[in-house]
């Protein structure tokens, strides 16, 4: 079994939307500084776990739990792609 993380996320996904994601930031590039800004200064108001394959594994290196929370809310507060549009809850 892999290692588990515990991410605090500022919309609802399913795990395979949350897992979609992490595979997006591999190629995300550049934030800029107001969406992490507000992504460190917005209510985290769902959480969740996700294991972590071996996949997985390379795309984060040997980033911690908070730092892919910030990643991946940063992300989601950019609405980057339609999929996400349609797959999460905005929630607060």
């Amino acid at each position: 079994m892999g290692e588990v993380i515990a991410v605090n996320l500022v919309r609802k996904v399913d795990r395979r939307s949350l897992r979609y994601i992490l595979y997006q930031l591999s190629k995300l590039g550049s934030i800029p500084p107001d969406v992490v800004s507000e992504a460190m200064d917005s209510e985290k108001v769902f959480r969740t776990t996700l294991t972590l394959s071996e996949a997985d594994k390379r795309i984060i290196g040997n980033k911690s739990g908070k730092t892919i929370s910030l990643l991946i809310n940063s992300y989601m507060l950019m609405d980057k792609d339609q999929y996400l549009k349609d797959n999460s809850v905005r929630v607060g």
